[in-house]
């Protein structure tokens, strides 16, 4: 039995009875397990985004390290070219030992 809606659609009911003789539960049932898998889709691709998402972050965040790491290393290594040779040598450097000083994760504490 099939049922004309409009002109252009055709509906046949799913267990072979008119659409009316289902009650609001019989309906649901139906239509349950499609709302489940398109729920369960949609909740697959939010994972998926909010993983692409942590991973770009952190991806953004260690580039935003670096790049202050590298500003900090080119105020340094200004600071110690102002120097003259001679504050130079009263702190143990040379000219050609800045950028290896400004560069180097040496500890700052002294044994």
């Amino acid at each position: 039995m099939t049922t004309q809606l409009g002109s252009a659609h055709t509906v046949q009911p799913p267990f072979g009875l008119p659409y009316r003789a289902y009650t609001t539960a019989d309906r649901y049932s139906v239509h349950r397990p499609a709302r489940a898998s398109k729920i369960e889709r949609v909740q697959d691709a939010v994972i998926g985004l909010s993983t692409t998402l942590d991973r770009a972050g952190a991806m953004i965040g260690r580039w935003i390290v670096g790049v202050r790491e590298e500003l900090r290393v080119r105020r340094v290594i200004a600071e110690l070219e102002a120097l003259d040779d001679h504050m130079l040598k009263d702190i143990g450097l040379t000219r050609c030992g800045i950028s290896y000083v400004a560069r180097a994760k040496i500890d700052a504490r002294w044994p």
